[in-house]
């Protein structure tokens, strides 16, 4: 499922626009990122904005747009286990490409 995971997370058609809107407190969880679940959690409630290290809009299909961040809605129903839940659905956060560097040090 890592595998899996990590495709649904990095598909994207180069890097978004960067969008000038207000940032849940939270990081994109280590597990999505390493693709290490978490054994054993229970599913997380759906953050209210966007959290940090998290694609903003525009979201590219099949993604879909929940609380001004980019998500991937999952085959699954609640419960989630590792995932966040939203109104019975499960979804997992998009995280943001990482931007090459655009200049060279001298």
């Amino acid at each position: 499922m890592g595998i899996a995971l990590w495709g649904v997370l990095t598909l994207s058609e180069g890097p978004a626009p960067r969008a000038k809107m207000k940032v849940e407190d939270t990081e994109v969880p280590e597990w999505i990122l390493t693709g290490q679940g978490d054994a054993g959690v229970v599913a997380k409630k759906m953050p209210s904005k966007r959290m940090k290290g998290q694609r903003a809009p525009p979201c590219t299909l099949p993604q879909v747009l929940l609380n001004d961040a980019c998500w991937e809605r999952l085959e699954r129903i609640a419960p989630c286990e590792d995932f966040y839940e939203h109104e019975g659905r499960c979804y997992v956060p998009i995280v943001e490409k990482k931007r090459a560097p655009t200049s060279v040090g001298e």
